[in-house]
């Protein structure tokens, strides 16, 4: 994923464990992994989680009628989808530096162009 320099530093990257990660792996998630932020003060939140999954696993549970569980489709290649689930709502006060740290961050998880596909 390619991250401003500036933004790099506030970001911490882990591989789920929860039980909504569990159930992702069973619905046939083969990789996820959450994206924290740590603001200048207080503790870090959860700015997104991204799943990498089969296209025929990811297909069967799109529900015209509900949100997407595992978050939108980004990538559709080579048989596979990456999704990401990112934030509805502004975490910080826009005008803040981590407000627009985040605004600069949200700009671009849901474009194909910010992930690197790895060789």
């Amino acid at each position: 994923m390619k991250v401003d320099s500036a933004i790099v530093t506030h970001i911490t990257v882990a591989i789920p464990t929860n039980d909504f990660a569990k159930a992702a792996k069973k619905d046939g998630a083969t990789s996820q992994v959450v994206l924290y932020y740590q603001p200048s003060s207080g503790a870090k939140v959860i700015f997104m989680s991204v799943y990498f999954f089969p296209a025929k696993a990811f297909d069967r549970l799109k529900n015209p009628n509900q949100p997407p569980s595992y978050g939108q489709e980004v990538i559709r290649r080579n048989g596979n989808v990456l999704s990401v689930a990112g934030p509805s709502d502004s975490i910080f006060d826009p005008k803040s530096k981590d407000g627009e740290n985040i605004s600069a961050l949200y700009a671009t998880i849901y474009k194909a162009a910010t992930y690197t596909p790895t060789p």
